[in-house]
């Protein structure tokens, strides 16, 4: 499949290279400045030579292509801090989760105790009054 994609651009280098070939035996008729990223211009003539044109238009493209590909890789290596960010903030989070867990359940805990201590206390005043009733006058014997 890598072949297929990079077969073209394969062949547009061989073209290139071709091309230039035929234009170095031309060059000491041809006066070029230009600056690095940009088109070649030429100073003897308004209209550059086709083969020029098309050089251009490839450094161009890859010029935009390498572009596009420092912005995805910029954009990739934010999205991974950001998922590590957040993975961070869940681990933490979790672990408040399992730390309040534990906390509510040792409260359920010593809920229960409680209840049963309750539970007995009055149990234990419910044996005591069935043993010493109230008199008609309010006091226990």
């Amino acid at each position: 499949m890598a072949a297929k994609t990079l077969q073209p651009t394969i062949q547009l280098l061989e073209v290139i290279t071709l091309l230039r070939g035929q234009r170095r035996s031309n060059a000491s008729t041809e006066k070029t400045s230009g600056v690095a990223g940009a088109l070649p211009i030429t100073e003897r003539s308004p209209r550059q030579h086709p083969i020029q044109r098309v050089e251009g238009i490839i450094k161009s493209i890859y010029a935009e292509i390498s572009r596009m590909q420092h912005e995805h890789i910029s954009m990739l290596q934010n999205h991974d801090n950001m998922l590590r960010a957040y993975a961070n903030e869940n681990a933490s989070l979790e672990e408040q989760n399992r730390t309040l867990l534990e906390h509510v359940k040792r409260l359920q805990r010593e809920n229960c105790s409680l209840e049963l201590k309750h539970n007995k206390q009055m149990s234990e005043w419910a044996k005591e009054r069935l043993q010493y009733p109230e008199q008609p006058d309010g006091k226990r014997l």
